[in-house]
């Protein structure tokens, strides 16, 4: 290729623009004649190509027109880089990650490829994959009727709350130019309509926030929607989502219900179903016909359970199908794994979500995907796991026959040893899928022999092992006095405040004595100076004895109120400042976490990472996590003016940016936490703090060893 620049094509302007916008293809054309050539154009391809975090890189694909490759970094034909090359193609090339780059302005790759006239370029990155996820819940999602999105005290209705938890942290969770598309689908047992739900566009900022009254409006409306299919309704003008409901025929929808009542998880559940749909005849019969309260005092789920099959038994019609009927979920599945115009390359790639499982997502140490082959831009992948249940034997035993029918790799996969919330663990899966990490670990985890997998990684329980915890230092962009349980008052900040709680406080199930990891703590910190301390025993344990553990939006706010009501006056503002907050955490280094764009070290390096010894500290260690509540205020330099006084290390780090990532304090702390549980964080914390220190000794001998020097030369 000639390199002199005077041979660019003068008359034209300057190379069209290819910023990765999140597809998984862009196309270019690249004009000139064969005496006048355009340079590959654009470095910021090639730096990404550099920043690809597997041995992959882009595939550049010539749709027409002619390439001439001048390089031995360019193989003929479209092939994974250790995988095997498919049919050569002289009209497609692949280049390699480590192909010889020249980062200068408006040149790339200098001598690598003359491009002849009318060649269209499609840069493809192989780090990309469409993602789905489908939520197996309880209930009857095409019910419209039961979605009130202002009954704001009965959100936790068919744990409403944590379906609405699981649609901030997927779809407004992580999110980057890897990201292809991605899709939440919920999929309800009872009348197995499915709520298919997406983000417009994802990069760009919502001004509607993923509150559960803005949630279940979304779902109402489309609920409500006369169509049954391929129907995409806005809860409002202004709303972010595309949400529709997939319903099965009526008498598919009955067989639905006859099955539900053995995977429903309570007798009032099973009683519910019962008077929606048997005859009122057959009710009275049964004594079933009274409130649920007082038929509930009388008997037990498996009495009810018997009642139902009676009823089906004696009742076999469109309203009550025989139990011998095909179940529709082989049919659901059928759909959900199917890819709407697919062409000969699409591959699918289907995967169970469970911590019990014994293989592990590789993103992590040697396992990483640094060594995993490049995923194909063309992958689907589609992931299944229950939603605040596990899924049933039925439901895997049907996909598993589903993917065997339709030969489609099924892998299970855990992404690490805690139980942990339904949301959180997708807000890590959005983390992996906007890291490019997710589709190339995922096939690696399809070819791998899962008894050849590496023991299952446990949390360390001996009471040897030192113990540590995070302290979160919450700063909120508001006086103490605007928390408020009202409905009305719940603006953007006080959303925050409680995704924040959730996130620091809450987990599947609380971690046994003698673990290495202590109970999570959180101070808020307001701008008036006030200040409320927060423990996950004084808490989530409170509002469970008091019959209130679902986390929605009013139960948290009410008890942040009562909390407020009931303490005393502190004040972060006082002569010490923040100063006996910090004193109180004992912290052996400080995390300042920011949401402007970085350069993604901490990320880079706990990925890299081995997993951290138990020697890593010689006593119980706490790590003080720093987090600005949707802006900085001036509690948060408090906390690192403190830090500083009291010589404890403060640790910049940026996990996310709030430019990408809606729910971002949430998805920060949550993947926090996670790297906690892969025992890395405190390890790599640890050697940023030992590196400083180490800095600090050197220039402290280099400026001991000078003056030495300049005494010796002055007595000479």
């Amino acid at each position: 290729m000639r390199q002199d620049e005077s041979h660019r094509h003068e008359a034209d302007e300057s190379p069209p623009s290819h910023e990765l916008l999140g597809r998984n293809m862009r196309t270019l054309e690249v004009r000139g004649s064969r005496d006048h050539l355009w340079y590959v154009p654009s470095m910021v391809l090639f730096v990404r190509i550099q920043e690809c975090v597997h041995e992959g890189g882009m595939c550049l694909q010539f749709t027409r027109g002619a390439i001439c490759p001048r390089s031995p970094s360019v193989v003929d034909g479209c092939a994974s880089p250790s995988g095997p090359q498919t049919p050569r193609n002289p009209s497609c090339v692949f280049l390699r990650s480590n192909a010889p780059t020249k980062l200068s302005n408006g040149m790339s790759i200098p001598d690598q490829f003359e491009f002849y006239p009318d060649t269209v370029v499609q840069f493809v990155d192989w780090s990309m994959c469409h993602l789905k996820v489908v939520l197996l819940c309880k209930g009857r999602g095409g019910d419209a009727a039961s979605y009130k999105p202002t009954r704001d005290e009965s959100q936790w209705w068919n744990r409403r709350d944590a379906l609405v938890r699981c649609v901030s942290s997927f779809l407004h969770g992580p999110w980057s130019t890897h990201c292809s598309s991605r899709e939440l689908v919920l999929l309800h047992d009872e009348d197995w309509a499915r709520i298919h739900m997406q983000v417009a566009d994802p990069a760009v900022p919502t001004q509607l926030l993923p509150t559960e009254q803005n949630i279940v409006a979304a779902w109402k409306a489309a609920a409500t929607s006369p169509a049954t299919s391929g129907y995409a309704a806005k809860d409002k003008p202004a709303s972010p989502w595309t949400c529709r409901v997939e319903r099965v025929a009526s008498s598919s929808s009955s067989t639905a219900s006859s099955s539900a009542v053995q995977h429903m998880d309570s007798k009032r559940q099973v009683l519910e179903h019962l008077q929606a749909h048997c005859s009122l005849e057959f009710l009275r019969s049964h004594g079933l016909n009274s409130k649920p309260d007082v038929v509930l005092r009388k008997t037990n789920k498996k009495a009810l359970v018997e009642k139902w099959f009676q009823w089906v038994k004696a009742n076999p019609s469109p309203d009550a199908s025989s139990l011998s009927s095909p179940s529709p979920l082989e049919a659901i599945l059928s759909d959900l794994l199917a890819v709407p115009a697919a062409s000969p390359q699409t591959k699918i790639l289907a995967g169970v979500l469970h911590e019990s499982h014994d293989a592990e997502l590789p993103v992590f140490g040697s396992s990483s995907s640094t060594s995993i082959a490049a995923a194909d831009p063309n992958l689907h992948v589609v992931l299944f796991l229950g939603a605040v249940r596990d899924m049933h034997p039925s439901e895997n035993k049907t996909l598993r026959a589903v993917c065997a029918a339709q030969h489609i790799p099924l892998t299970h996969v855990r992404l690490g040893p805690v139980a942990e919330f339904t949301s959180k663990i997708l807000s890590i899966v959005a983390f992996h899928h906007a890291r490019g990490v997710l589709g190339p670990a995922l096939l690696q985890r399809t070819t791998t022999d899962a008894s050849s997998s590496s023991k299952r990684k446990r949390i360390a329980t001996s009471t040897s092992s030192p113990t540590r915890a995070v302290h979160v230092f919450g700063s909120v962009p508001l006086p103490l006095a605007a928390l408020s349980a009202d409905l009305d008052a719940r603006q953007s900040a006080l959303w925050r405040v409680v995704r924040v709680v959730v996130a620091t406080l809450y987990r599947s199930h609380v971690m046994r004595a003698g673990s290495s990891l202590a109970p999570p703590s959180l101070t808020l910190l307001f701008d008036d100076g006030g200040v409320l301390e927060l423990t996950q025993e004084t808490l989530v344990g409170s509002l469970a004895e008091a019959h209130q553990a679902a986390p929605t939006e009013f139960q948290i706010l009410r008890a942040l109120v009562k909390t407020r009501d009931a303490s005393a006056v502190k004040n972060w503002k006082d002569d010490e400042g923040a100063a006996w907050l910090v004193a109180a955490a004992a912290p052996f280094a400080a995390l300042d976490v920011t949401h402007e764009t970085g350069d993604g070290a901490l990320v880079d390096a706990i990925h890299a990472m081995p997993e951290e010894d138990d020697d890593i500290a010689e006593h119980s260690r706490t790590l003080a996590v720093l987090v600005s509540i949707e802006s900085t205020t001036a509690s948060h330099d408090a906390l690192k003016a403190a830090c500083a006084a009291q010589k404890i290390p403060v640790v910049p780090s940026c996990i996310l940016s709030a430019a990408t990532t809606v729910d971002v304090e949430a998805a920060t702390i949550t993947m926090l936490q996670h790297f906690v549980y892969q025992r890395r964080l405190f390890g790599y914390v640890a050697s940023v703090v030992n590196a400083s220190k180490k800095t600090r000794k050197d220039a402290k001998r280099a400026k001991k060893a000078a003056k030495k020097a300049k005494h010796t030369h002055d007595d000479e």
